[in-house]
Parts: structure tokens; sequence; C-alpha cells
């Protein structure tokens, strides 16, 4: 089953596919073929907290996540998955990147140095203008996430995180019916911003219910339309 009519994902997600997805041939060759592609495995970084930006990533295959670093723990803010690019809002500012950003999964990444990123902001004006209006979206998403953090129940959290994972992790199946989440749950448990006890008894009672099904770490979505009935706010009284 797919999203679409039932949950507005654009919520939860940046959609700077559409910036790379509306580039003339040119300037795809321009700003990401002539960079080439490296291999990253999982858990390599690419970038950290308050590093001074020296470009910008496209994620050709894999999952990325973006996460700050708390006292105790790590806040994960944002999962990126294939045809996005991340790093772009701090190369904009000019100031060092807000959060760091690890591979979940081996992943084929092309860095775009600053100096190319600003040369296509400057020769082309649908790429500038795709570009800060992409910013202002991704501004609203992280205001999403935090209400979220701040004021959600633990069931609504999480099944927003399994559905950004599910969405993420099925980018390049056909149909996405058999889309696979194989993450760490202290992945999702830093996404959805929950304890592994909140995670393991909601996961148990989503599985008795027919909602999920689970092997090991691994996670089908057996009824979506019943997981997205899960992400609505609470009735008030």
């Amino acid at each position: 089953m797919s999203l679409s009519n039932i949950f507005a994902f654009d919520k939860w997600n940046f959609v700077t596919r559409s910036v790379i997805e509306n580039l003339s041939e040119n300037d795809y060759d321009f700003l990401i073929t002539s960079q080439g592609k490296k291999p990253y495995k999982k858990g390599e970084l690419l970038f950290k907290e308050d590093e001074i930006p020296k470009g910008i990533f496209y994620i050709h295959k894999g999952l990325v996540k973006k996460f700050k670093q708390l006292p105790v723990t790590e806040q994960t803010l944002y999962i990126a998955g294939s045809g996005e690019l991340i790093g772009y809002q701090a190369a904009l500012e000019e100031e060092g990147y807000p959060d760091s950003a690890v591979t979940l999964q081996p992943s084929l990444i092309t860095f775009i140095p600053s100096s190319v990123f600003f040369d296509l902001l400057k020769k082309s004006w649908d790429f500038n203008m795709s570009i800060h209006k992409v910013s202002g979206h991704a501004f609203r998403v992280q205001e999403n996430f935090e209400t979220l953090f701040s004021k959600g129940t633990s069931p609504q959290k999480l099944s927003i995180a399994l559905i950004i994972f599910r969405e993420k992790s099925k980018e390049g199946d056909v149909t996405g019916d058999s889309a696979l989440i194989n993450i760490k749950q202290a992945d999702i448990c830093s996404l959805a911003g929950i304890s592994d006890d909140t995670l393991q008894r909601n996961l148990k009672e989503w599985e008795d219910n027919k909602i999920i099904a689970r092997e090991g770490r691994k996670i089908w979505v057996k009824d979506l339309k019943r997981l997205v009935e899960m992400t609505a706010w609470p009735k008030k009284e």
C-alpha cells in the first residue's frame, strides 16, 4: 500500500529530491556527475557538528542519519535517503554544521565542493530558487519534529518513525509493498525520542495486532493504514 492520500509524508521530509530531479542535464553533470561517487561503509561520518562546511552531499543510495549528541544520549533529527541532498543549509548560511551526519548502511554518495554549489546557485536561477524553497520547507519540517518530540504520545512518535524508515528504506523498490525496516532499534528509539522499554512494549502490541511483523530486528509493516491511524493527535475529551 502507498502512503498517497492517507499520510502527509512531506511534513517529515525535506523534499530535496525535487531539486535534483528538476536539474537540466548540463547542470546535473556540473553539480553531481563531474564530482564522482564514493562508497561509504555503514557508520562512516560525513560531517560533524560545528565543523565548517566544505561542501554538501548527494545520496545516490543508502541511508544517512543527522543527529545531535546530547549529554547522555543522542537525538536523531532527520533520516535522509537516496536522491536527497544534505549539508546545504549550513553551506548557505556559511556557518558550522548544526548537527552531525553518519551513514546507517553502506551508501553511495557524491561530495559537492562549496565552490561548485555556489557557482551553480549563481548561474541557475531555477536551482537557486529551488534550494531556497526546500530550505524553507526543511525549517517547517524541523518545527514539526520539535512539536512531536515535546507533545506527541509514544505510539504517535514511534508510528511516525516507522513510517519514515519504511519510506526511506523502500526507495528503489518498484512497489514498496515488501519494504523492510532493517535498522538498529537504538536508531528507531533515537528518531522517535522514546526509551527501549517503550519501543519493545509498542512493537509487541502492534505485532500481536497484526500491524507489523518482526524477525529479530527486522520489521515489516503489514497494515499501513492502521499504523497511519496511530500518528493522529489524540482527540481532546
